[in-house]
């Protein structure tokens, strides 16, 4: 903890202690690590052209995905995406290219309309909740 704070004398001569405050892109590469191999875990994590995932560290929700805070930014894949590589038009999603939600690598990383990113997430299940393999049989 003392890693957080500097000691300081202020204009009464007094030491006091002052926390230090980063800025957000400092927190953010705090907060991650860079995978250089695949693993399984129930599931596969896909580096893309063999540029790995990089593993968000920090607050993961429910679903999966990192939390980061930075101006009103909740989630650390858009926070990433909108550092490295720009805004995000109003309204789009950022869709995780390698599949796995708590990746941050920007490369990983695209902008889509919503529509196109629940078709993309679709097109990836093979499985009802259940556990059901979905067949020509049984969708539509």
């Amino acid at each position: 903890m003392s890693d957080q704070f500097d000691i300081r004398t202020n204009a009464n001569g007094k030491r006091v202690r002052f926390q230090r405050t980063y800025q957000p892109i400092t927190r953010f590469l705090n907060k991650i690590e860079v995978l250089a191999y695949k693993y399984s875990s129930g599931f596969t994590i896909v580096t893309t052209d063999e540029i790995p995932c990089w593993k968000w560290k920090g607050a993961i929700d429910a679903a999966g995905y990192g939390r980061f805070s930075a101006d009103g930014e909740a989630f650390a894949h858009r926070f990433s995406y909108e550092y490295f590589v720009g805004g995000i038009p109003e309204y789009y999603h950022v869709d995780h290219v390698c599949g796995w939600r708590s990746c941050v690598n920007p490369l990983h990383l695209e902008a889509l309309p919503p529509a196109e990113n629940w078709k993309r997430r679709d097109e990836k299940r093979t499985h009802c909740k259940n556990g059901h393999e979905f067949t020509p049989e049984n969708t539509h």
